[in-house]
């Protein structure tokens, strides 16, 4: 079994428990309710600067822990939002990366102005409820994880005023996004199968991404180098970078965002 099959297997598990709680139901029918009466603020329009969308990674599976001792995530976040992150993207999964759902809640009184998005493994509606319900404005989509189902997913996002980042690894995939009608497609560079990452992948699938989309580049990239060979070596340009791994590392976060934006 392949680590993204054992994390959807894990995510699911956890759903199903979530679902027989009847209490916790009860609860998060009434934040969504209240939720959806505040807009949510849109994913940033395409400029001349390298839009980042920092991610709050407590833990890979991969790599082990990412955060320092006793850190927060509010800590993280709010790092990374006097380093001037255009958005923040929070992991809410809970057994393989330490994340959850309140950390989202935490991280949105903090950042008032600043968009936020889910990223998770999401496989069922109830989590785009969730997220909604605890303060995103955006939400990761994972196109191999849900293929057929993926319209439908985007239109329900949508239909309760979220922006959707769907994540692509092939041609196939990014076809697919098209045809759903998404408008933010993040390619990965990282094999979600064996975890290896290929920066030059972007360049081979970049072409497939129209002008008229929002084209973001997941994982590989670590240093302002990366970012100006992406935009020397991509037919078509970047639009956003969604970087983890390489600012939770940072010894100094603040800058290394400040660094990446302004390569």
């Amino acid at each position: 079994m392949s680590l993204l099959d054992q994390i959807t297997s894990s995510v699911k598990s956890e759903l199903d428990e979530r679902r027989k709680d009847f209490e916790y139901r009860r609860a998060l029918n009434t934040k969504f309710a209240s939720a959806v009466l505040r807009s949510c603020i849109p994913f940033p329009q395409k400029s001349w600067d390298n839009t980042i969308i920092a991610e709050v990674k407590m833990n890979s599976p991969t790599k082990g822990r990412l955060a320092r001792e006793s850190e927060t995530p509010e800590e993280v976040a709010a790092q990374y939002l006097k380093g001037g992150a255009q958005t923040i993207s929070v992991l809410t999964e809970a057994i393989y990366f330490e994340g959850d759902l309140s950390h989202l809640a935490s991280i949105r009184k903090m950042a008032k102005s600043t968009p936020l998005m889910r990223k998770d493994f999401v496989v069922d509606k109830m989590q785009i409820q969730e997220a909604r319900a605890f303060g995103a404005d955006g939400v990761l989509l994972i196109a191999c994880l849900l293929e057929d189902a993926l319209k439908d997913f985007l239109d329900y996002a949508k239909s309760v005023g979220m922006w959707t980042l769907v994540e692509t690894r092939r041609a196939e995939e990014i076809a697919y996004a098209l045809e759903s009608d998404a408008d933010i497609i993040g390619v990965n560079s990282r094999d979600l199968h064996s975890g290896s990452v290929d920066l030059d992948k972007q360049a081979a699938l970049c072409t497939l991404i129209p002008d008229n989309k929002t084209y973001v580049v997941e994982s590989g990239v670590s240093y302002p180098e990366d970012i100006r060979y992406l935009r020397e070596n991509c037919p078509r340009k970047p639009d956003a970078y969604l970087v983890g791994t390489a600012l939770m590392t940072a010894p100094d976060r603040p800058a290394k965002l400040k660094s990446l934006r302004e390569a």
